[in-house]
């Protein structure tokens, strides 16, 4: 069945879902302007960051200037924001606060993301497409290309369908470490409550299991806070995560992390392995 034209889409369709709830996590004034400026600094086809002129309230570009619509790959973007809130950059255990709206959103991939809001239609992340045999199955496959950032302890080794496994597991037992259950700070847990069993047949294939059907899963794993972190990663900092240190920050998205500081001053620069659209 088609990624784009299955069964839990058409019940979101249906069920009127629509832009404003699905932006509800971003929806802070000025988290949502800094991360839409940096978005389009780099969309082009071939998944390169594009110089543009500083506007009021958003940051400088620190690439050599260019003609007006004249892309230019590389370079690096610097940003200053105020009056923000930051808790932890373990995205599983962050309240509404900014940390999705500006670093996540840039530098991790959720399994699958929204394209269109209005028409509630999905697109591809972590996973580049996904199919549903029964109404208490759902198979994913990992997109081509994916690699983590090259940061220890990850390395920038390539991403398996493992990694994603890890993601959903983890929200739904609301699990650290070290063995605790704490829902207190797992706060989206109770959205993978109808997961019953999740497996990884081999290093590009997830399937998720329902206890019964959950139209709003592919809702769930779209969601601003639900970002992939590498198992790893959260291997080494999850206890050090409330320290907000740029080394932390480990995505398989187009822009990485290179500086931050709790002020608000962000440094990202481009992740060169990010895979362009054309390699779906």
């Amino acid at each position: 069945m088609d990624s784009q034209d299955n069964y839990w889409v058409r019940r979101m369709s249906v069920h009127g879902i629509t832009r404003r709830r699905f932006m509800g996590g971003t929806a802070v004034a000025g988290a949502g302007a800094l991360a839409l400026g940096l978005v389009g600094c780099g969309d082009d086809e071939s998944g390169g960051a594009t110089t543009t002129a500083p506007t009021a309230g958003a940051g400088t570009a620190s690439a050599p200037t260019v003609a007006s619509n004249q892309p230019t790959k590389g370079g690096t973007t610097r940003y200053t924001s105020a009056n923000n809130t930051w808790d932890t950059f373990d995205i599983d255990r962050s309240i509404f606060s900014t940390t999705a709206a500006y670093i996540l959103a840039l530098t991790n991939l959720g399994i699958v993301h929204y394209d269109n809001f209005a028409e509630a239609k999905l697109g591809p992340g972590f996973a580049s497409k996904w199919e549903q045999p029964d109404a208490t199955t759902v198979n994913f496959t990992l997109r081509e290309n994916l690699f983590w950032q090259n940061k220890p302890p990850v390395n920038g080794r390539a991403a398996t369908s493992n990694d994603m496994a890890q993601f959903i597991l983890r929200n739904r037992d609301s699990k650290l470490r070290d063995g605790t259950v704490d829902k207190s700070t797992f706060y989206r847990g109770a959205q993978y409550g109808l997961v019953e069993k999740v497996t990884t047949p081999d290093d590009k294939t997830l399937q998720v299991k329902f206890s019964a059907p959950n139209i709003f899963f592919l809702d769930s794993l779209s969601g601003a806070y639900a970002k992939v972190q590498a198992p790893e990663a959260i291997d080494k900092f999850e206890k050090e995560y409330n320290k907000l240190q740029a080394e932390q920050i480990i995505g398989t998205g187009p822009f990485e992390l290179v500086d931050f500081k709790a002020e608000g001053t962000l440094n990202h620069k481009r992740f060169n392995k990010f895979p362009a659209p054309s390699n779906l």
